[in-house]
């Protein structure tokens, strides 16, 4: 970061082990800052609109969201971070929605068929969320 303080790159590396280090604010501010100087890279878009879901800023994390998917429909992790957002703001029909397009994809993804349980339970379909839950514990017993 020494050599090159300006490197959009630089800091979106940064803020991914921030994000890994689960120091969410500081991978956050890592990302807002390399979006000052390239806006234009969705990449950079979706890590910091995952930031925003782990700090609880789903309105934030949804509107970069809508700005990834607006410019590439078929981004599928903005979908899955998008059904994230939607989750947080209690809009179920839309999170459901957007896990589906997801794991159509991505069926063996365990954070996903994690995340679309836990949309099950707080919409109150209760049946499909022992359901998924189920499945993930016989994959998985000791998580």
């Amino acid at each position: 970061m020494r050599k090159y303080p300006n490197s959009a790159e630089a800091l979106y590396f940064r803020g991914n082990v921030h994000f890994q280090a689960k120091e969410y604010k500081a991978a956050l501010e890592s990302y807002k800052t390399a979006l000052q100087i390239k806006p234009e890279i969705s990449d950079f878009m979706l890590a910091q609109a995952i930031c925003e879901n782990k700090l609880m800023k789903y309105k934030t994390a949804l509107d970069l969201l809508n700005k990834i998917l607006k410019k590439d429909s078929l981004n599928l992790n903005a979908f899955l971070g998008r059904s994230e957002s939607y989750d947080g703001l209690k809009l179920y029909d839309n999170a459901k929605s957007d896990i589906a397009k997801y794991l159509m994809y991505y069926p063996d993804n365990l954070d996903a068929q994690y995340l679309k349980a836990n949309i099950d339970a707080g919409s109150g379909d209760y049946l499909s969320a022992i359901s998924n839950f189920g499945k993930l514990i016989k994959i998985n017993p000791a998580k």
